[in-house]
Order: structure tokens, then sequence, then C-alpha cells
């Protein structure tokens, strides 16, 4: 199981890094407009708060000798995560263009 959750987290700070590397390159570059970096900010906003949530879980559960984190936690992980990825779609719909 420790190693289940270390995959879980390196696969996070790896989504996080395949993610902001271009970003910062784009953005350095000025090809990324003011409203969509907000929305990338905010994206990132949410994924830093879905990683921080994620550890509170772990220190909090692993300190309290509990070995389940609570639904509700979990609830709001997963939830967090789904939102990113449709505000993800969701912005790389609006970036196509109509004929």
């Amino acid at each position: 199981m420790v190693y289940l959750d270390l995959l879980h987290r390196l696969s996070g700070l790896a989504a996080a890094g395949v993610m902001a590397a271009p970003l910062a390159f784009f953005m350095f570059k000025g090809w990324i407009k003011l409203a969509l970096l907000k929305r990338l900010a905010g994206i990132f906003g949410l994924g830093a708060f879905v990683g921080l949530n994620g550890l509170a879980m772990r220190e909090f559960y692993n300190q309290e000798g509990k070995e389940r984190a609570l639904v509700y936690s979990k609830y709001v992980h997963t939830n967090s995560t789904f939102l990113i990825y449709s505000s993800l779609l969701w912005n790389c719909l609006t970036l196509i263009r109509r004929p």
C-alpha cells in the first residue's frame, strides 16, 4: 500500500510538471493571452489544493493511527481532480476555432 501511495503522489507531481513546463515556456514567449492565463492559474491553484488535501489526509490519518481516511476527504480529493480535468477540457474546447 505504501508503494501505491508513493506512485499516486509521484503521478500527481509528474502531471503538474508536464503541464507547468510548457505553460512557462509559452507564457515567457508571450503566446498566451491574459484571460487564458488567469484560467490556467486557477486550474493550477485547484491542483495545489488537491495536493494539499491529499497531504493533509495522509499526515492526519497516519498521526491518528488510523488506516483509512474519511470518506468526505476522499470525496473532495476525487471530485476536485475531476473538476480539474473537466476545466482543462473546457479550456481546450474554447481554443478550437469555429469555421
